[in-house]
């Protein structure tokens, strides 16, 4: 092993170091086993009544009541006497004030926020001189503040809070006593507390393209009590840098609590949210033990990408003794929800007996002897594995701290004798890091971490090996620090209908594809596109041919779109949504297939409109534009009365699909039908009407995968509110998904209609039905729908929609912003 760490630190600005004007280097983990804080009395008063608090935040153990903050009477164990926040058990934030038992003011906020795999940005204000009397007590959350409140109680004016007091302690991270400790368990960065001055977001961030991001807050006027943290001291993490040597005195934190993961330099961690079996994460979500059961696994919060050399290290904390071993780890294609038998289905893990020289290989699901390393030394528990993932060769090398050498005789910096060349991945798969436990000793559980950079590496990274880190990501190709943004291809837009003609603004573009329902009432799927031209309509949940309405919508805008008088689009009073895709105008002739197609194709962003007549034969095959093999074609006859047709050769298999506009499941008896795709044209085998016939017209939307912009895939249900977890590698802007076991409809969410978790409001592509109409729910879904996460989405809602245990399901999802630089939310 050559490289240092050294090394692998002063690449952390490759791949889009440049987005953010000020970077933040630290951040302080809190275990809450360790029950763990930071506190200090201050020693000289300061104002009750106008106090701000701003910190980043990145979530380990949810479930939990967790303190941000609190200052009181260290007496008090029951908060009688103090002004505090945190969340609660069902990840909500309470920010509080009370005097004698008695509540002065309290906010809770409606919204849930239990995203662990990206920061948050939380600030709280006390500002009880506000004349406004429902600004006395504000939560503000990556910039934006909280209006949904569950409760809303706000202080008289001039009320005084517990903050500056000189007979009140001030606890980070923990509350009232040990026996009440509400103990945090995150990450937290950039702590700061200005006293005396009632300041809004921007004073600590700012929003660039859409994304929520620090400021350098040195220069602030912190007031008598106030600090700024910025964890810089490992010895000394209470230290404040403010200039007031406001210093706190620790408690359970030590100098390894010190973080490189920050708000500007994301870090994996193990997904918390991804599994649904019984494992508890701790140490910064670093470490996961199996609670009960045989084999489960969790993975990365990060995808491995496509491209670049990666390093990361694994420690077998406490793994059992038991045969086959109860611990072990490696790269995977997993499943959605950590459930099953080693709980992936393609790639490789390496399993130890400690005490013993003997390892145990699987390798895509199955055990494979003939592959297994016998090492040199007997393995103990605590000792670490290093992994060496090429990710252009695909090859894999394993790193032993016992034997402290590469296993067989592997090189990674040359590239030679790896441990495993992985199989090669289908369109939209991805690999992970992933880490499997069990209890197969007598019922006593094994325990596993990962170190992704977090701590300096036992080994070293081999030459040009990188950390797995958000600055070393490769810079996608559209977000936030790229050439083209995501609102700029994929955007939603709300509206009010008015009756008359109506301009549709803030779409960010000029959309080339627009499909609007009416939100209120009843009303079908209007989808307009250039190529047809604005005028001419088809509905998504209606067999009907094409028509011609101007007043649903008259043309496409430089930054939106037209509605008249109809009542589809702009009924009085009615609310609508707009989703609207960029592609590439009107379109051109396209002579790939053998039927010339008009085509529409935004190659960026993976999206193509086609439109084209049928032949007179069978195995026609028409120009997509692309450039690259679609994931997903929606396909309409649009001269006649006729169904929709969707088809997914990779998702759904080459002679499967469903229709658009009915509830049914997956048919598989549509053999010949569909033909593999290329990179340039979509392939019909049989001369049918639904697809190409002599003197009939069609529309189809071809979609290709674009990495942190467009996901399209399948999941597996699990029948529980704690639903599995899909990675799309982006926030997802919308996602629409289908039961394709059953009789189920095509659901769809976005982040406009529901600005914050849970996302609950759902329309049917396949329905005319209202927002969120019983229909939809078909009388056995909840009335919860799903997270919109940073690096995903995760179902909270069971039922044949969304989430019927041992059901398959497809999705489609479009980015907000790509992961590598996406705010928790």
């Amino acid at each position: 092993m050559s490289a240092s760490k050294n090394l692998i630190q002063a690449a952390a600005g490759v791949g889009g170091g440049d987005f953010y004007s000020y970077t933040v280097d630290y951040s302080a983990r809190f275990n809450d086993n360790d029950s763990a804080y930071l506190y200090r009395t201050p020693s000289s008063a300061g104002s009750q009544d106008a106090t701000t608090i701003s910190v980043w935040v990145k979530r380990g153990n949810q479930g939990i009541y967790s303190s941000i903050f609190w200052q009181g009477n260290s007496a008090d164990g029951n908060h009688n006497n103090s002004t505090y926040a945190y969340w609660n058990t069902d990840n909500s934030i309470q920010f509080m004030s009370e005097t004698s038992g008695s509540t002065i003011g309290r906010v809770e906020t409606t919204p849930l926020y239990r995203d662990s795999s990206g920061w948050y940005h939380l600030v709280f204000v006390y500002d009880s001189a506000n004349a406004t009397a429902n600004d006395r007590m504000r939560i503000y959350v990556n910039g934006e503040r909280v209006t949904a409140l569950d409760i809303n109680t706000m202080p008289s004016q001039n009320a005084d809070s517990q903050f500056n007091r000189t007979d009140r302690i001030l606890r980070l991270g923990g509350s009232a006593g040990s026996a009440t400790g509400y103990f945090a368990d995150c990450y937290f960065s950039q702590y700061v507390l200005v006293d005396g001055t009632a300041l809004d977001p921007t004073s600590f961030g700012q929003f660039k393209n859409g994304v929520w991001i620090p400021k350098n807050v040195s220069g602030l006027t912190f007031g008598t009590n106030g600090f700024y943290l910025d964890f810089a001291d490992s010895s000394a993490l209470g230290n404040d840098v403010s200039g007031n040597n406001n210093d706190f005195t620790s408690s359970g934190l030590t100098s390894s609590d010190q973080m490189p993961d920050t708000p500007t330099n994301n870090y994996p961690t193990l997904q918390a949210t991804f599994s649904t079996s019984a494992t508890t994460y701790s140490n910064g979500n670093l470490e996961a033990q199996q609670d009960s059961g045989a084999y489960k696994h969790t993975r990365a919060t990060f995808g491995l990408p496509t491209t670049g050399k990666w390093y990361w290290e694994v420690q077998f904390i406490d793994a059992r003794v038991s045969d086959p071993p109860s611990t072990a780890f490696g790269i995977g294609v997993s499943d959605n929800d950590g459930i099953g038998d080693q709980g992936y289905s393609t790639g490789a893990v390496f399993s130890i007996v400690p005490g013993s020289t003997t390892t145990y290989t699987y390798e895509d699901n199955a055990y494979t002897p003939a592959d297994n390393i016998t090492l040199s030394n007997a393995v103990v528990d605590g000792d670490w594995f290093g992994i060496a993932y090429d990710a252009d060769t695909r090859k894999m090398w394993l790193w032993s701290e016992r034997d402290n050498t590469w296993l067989a005789s592997g090189d990674p910096a040359n590239g030679t004798n790896p441990w495993k060349t992985l199989t090669a991945l289908s369109a939209g798969q991805t690999y992970f890091p992933i880490a499997l436990t069990s209890t197969n000793d007598s019922g006593r559980w094994s325990k596993i971490g990962v170190n992704f950079g977090q701590y300096a590496f036992v080994g070293s990274a081999p030459t040009d090996f990188l950390e797995l880190k958000a600055a070393n990501l490769p810079e996608p190709t559209i977000g936030p620090n790229s050439a083209t943004l995501s609102d700029e291809n994929f955007n939603t837009v709300l509206w009010t209908g008015t009756g008359a003609t109506n301009n549709i603004t803030g779409v960010g573009f000029q959309p080339d594809l627009t499909w609007i329902k009416q939100r209120d009432t009843s009303q079908n799927n209007v989808l307009h596109d250039a190529v047809r031209g604005a005028g001419k309509y088809i509905m998504s949940d209606s067999t009907n041919a094409e028509a011609t309405n101007t007043n649903q919508l008259s043309s496409f805008d430089t930054d939106g779109f037209t509605v008249g008088t109809a009542s589809s689009t702009n009924q009085s009073g009615s609310t609508f949504v707009g989703w609207n895709w960029k592609a590439n105008g009107s379109g051109v002739s396209n002579t790939d297939g053998s039927i010339t197609s008009t085509v529409s194709a935004n190659q960026d962003a993976g999206i193509s409109i086609i439109k084209y007549s049928g032949g007179s034969s069978a195995n026609q095959t028409i120009g997509h534009g692309l450039g690259v093999k679609p994931k997903m074609v929606i396909l309409k006859n649009i001269s006649i009365t006729y169904d929709w047709y969707v088809f997914s050769e990779d998702i759904l298999g080459l002679n499967n699909g469903l229709d658009l506009n009915t509830v049914d499941a997956l048919n598989t008896t549509w053999s010949g039908y569909k033909l593999a795709d290329t990179s340039s044209v979509i392939s019909f085998g049989t001369y049918w009407e639904g697809t190409g016939y002599s003197g009939y017209d069609y529309l189809a939307l071809a979609f290709a995968e674009v990495e942190g912009f467009s996901k399209f895939g399948k999941y597996t249900g699990n029948g529980s509110t704690n639903g599995p977890f899909v990675y799309t590698g982006f926030r997802p802007a919308w996602v629409m998904v289908k039961n394709i076991s059953g009789t189920a409809h095509w659901i769809i969410y976005d982040n406009n209609r529901d600005i914050f978790n849970v996302a609950g409001r759902r329309l049917g592509a396949n329905l005319a039905d209202s927002e969120n109409q019983d229909n939809i729910n078909l009388g056995t879904d909840t009335s919860v729908g799903i997270d919109l996460l940073s690096n995903g989405f995760k179902l909270r809602v069971t039922g044949p929609n969304h989430n019927t245990s041992g059901s398959s399901y497809i999705y489609m999802a479009f980015a907000e912003n790509p992961f590598k630089y996406s705010n928790a939310r």
